[in-house]
């Protein structure tokens, strides 16, 4: 019996290797159904399941298949520690990968693993050395070596040391020139120090890139190439989130001026502040059939095909104006206006918690302590999604009035924005909108910011009433939100010195 075991799990590890994954599948199990104990099958078994996307499922089976193993190799230690990572458990990966490297310090493949793991847990400096060490015991072939370099450089942009990252950047795209998220990583260094002429080219590449947001449309209509329209209707359409959509929808007047009818899909909840948009423009919400149209092109390729440098940044603004009645509905709710009247500051202190850089550009509500202990500023909450509920471990009597369950669209933001004097916001969809209705805003910044922000400076050639109040080093908040406070007293003063009595 224990010989015909042998020889299935041998059969088994041949289909295995030549990805015939069903096979060995049922071999495995026929295996562990004579035989539960059996730690190479079970631990291939785990491994079938995180090779095809299962990350979750397959780690009891690689974590019992170690317990079973009396030595078990380094092999096993690293699938452990790839599963969990992709699973989202890096402590439990970083642990996994730790032990591997005990057993195989000299091991390329490992140093990679554990340099993606610290870079998940937050540990930059830790992530950069692995991901170094990976490189320098010769990962290869180049794809790979290509693959380790683009991950080095993209650690070293988070730390700010952009001459170190764009080498590494540049030496994965010399090893592999057909590498999407290496050319997108080049794109962003160049946003950062303005080049946006070259950037724009870059990071058309986020098309042929695994896991992009949003998918390229099936549509046997050609993609616009910034020629005359002559009549030809053009359909503009939205990618990646909210922020993005608001941001480059500015381009519509220009590809209006194109000769031809210009019709805009965007989100559901863009659909009636896009629907004050000053062109004549058709707007069509995504879920509806779209009407005919003869070329297409995503919003943010607009820059793009109309070739623009910083000095060329479309910023008029506003280029999207709130509902008048429904900014006079709000109005009616708000305290009345009187001598020295208190500020009123919307407020936003999170994103999206998919979006990737989320855990660098959000704050917890509890550092804007100090900001809301300053006298005569009313602050209105803007924040939607989870971290809304914030709000309920605070002091109910804080300054703050929540009405963002009665907000069911951007429509209805712009409308209370509209009464603000001030909005202060983490980049996020937000301050975007803030920046479209020409309303004053403070958008605070991780200190690796956003493309769009570029590197340096507290003024954006996208929103001229944004000022941008950056980190000065990493996740350090607290300086940040130190300066927002000390701003924000001059601010209360200003307004009511200009105030009657």
């Amino acid at each position: 019996m224990a010989q015909s075991l042998e020889l299935l799990l041998e059969e088994a590890f041949a289909h295995h290797k030549a990805g015939r994954t069903s096979q060995a599948e049922a071999l495995y199990r026929q295996i562990l159904a004579s035989e539960p104990r059996n730690f190479a099958a079970m631990h291939h078994l785990g491994l079938i399941a995180h090779q095809t996307g299962h990350h979750a499922d397959a780690l009891p089976l690689l974590r019992r298949s170690i317990e079973l193993s009396s030595n078990p190799p380094a092999y096993y230690h690293i699938n452990l520690g790839n599963a969990a990572r992709l699973a989202g458990n890096s402590e439990e990966a970083l642990d996994a990968l730790l032990q591997a490297q005990k057993l195989a310090p000299d091991d390329p493949g490992i140093a990679h693993e554990l340099g993606l793991t610290y870079d998940k847990l937050g540990r930059l400096s830790e992530s950069a050395a692995q991901l170094q060490r990976a490189i320098e015991l010769g990962l290869g072939p180049a794809p790979l070596l290509a693959r380790a370099y683009q991950n080095l450089g993209s650690v070293l942009l988070q730390v700010g040391d952009r001459a170190k990252a764009e080498a590494a950047i540049d030496q994965a795209i010399r090893l592999n020139p057909q590498y999407p998220l290496a050319h997108m990583s080049k794109a962003s260094l160049l946003f950062l120090r303005g080049d946006l002429l070259r950037a724009w080219l870059e990071y058309e590449w986020r098309w042929q890139s695994k896991g992009f947001p949003t998918q390229w449309p099936n549509w046997p209509q050609p993609t616009w190439d910034g020629s005359p329209l002559r009549d030809r209707t053009l359909l503009l359409w939205p990618e990646q989130g909210f922020g993005d959509a608001i941001q480059f929808v500015r381009y519509v007047t220009q590809a209006s001026q194109q000769g031809g009818p210009v019709t805009v899909v965007c989100a559901p909840p863009l659909q009636r502040l896009f629907a004050t948009f000053p062109s004549p423009v058709q707007i069509v919400a995504e879920g509806n059939e779209a009407p005919p149209f003869d070329v297409h092109l995503p919003l943010m390729s607009l820059p793009r095909v109309f070739g623009t440098r910083l000095e060329t940044v479309p910023s008029q603004v506003p280029y999207l104006r709130p509902d008048p009645q429904l900014a006079a509905a709000w109005l009616e709710r708000m305290p009345r206006a009187a001598p020295g009247r208190a500020l009123r500051v919307g407020l936003v202190w999170a994103g999206s918690p998919t979006h990737k850089g989320d855990a660098s550009r959000s704050i917890r509500l509890r550092l804007l302590s100090p900001l809301l202990s300053i006298s005569h500023v009313q602050f209105y909450s803007l924040q939607k999604g989870e971290r809304a509920n914030d709000l309920r471990g605070i002091d109910s009597r804080l300054p703050v009035i929540d009405w963002t369950n009665e907000l069911g669209d951007f429509a209805d933001t712009a409308a209370l924005i509209a009464n603000l004097d001030l909005v202060i916001s983490v980049d996020t969809a937000v301050a975007h909108l803030a920046g479209a209705l020409a309303k004053e805003v403070w958008t605070l910044l991780a200190y690796s910011p956003d493309f769009r922000w570029m590197a340096e400076g507290d003024a954006s050639p996208w929103y001229p009433t944004m000022r941008l109040i950056r980190q000065q080093s990493l996740t350090d908040w607290p300086t940040v939100v130190a300066r927002v406070a000390e701003e924000l007293v001059k601010r209360v003063r200003a307004n009511k010195a200009a105030s009657p009595e």
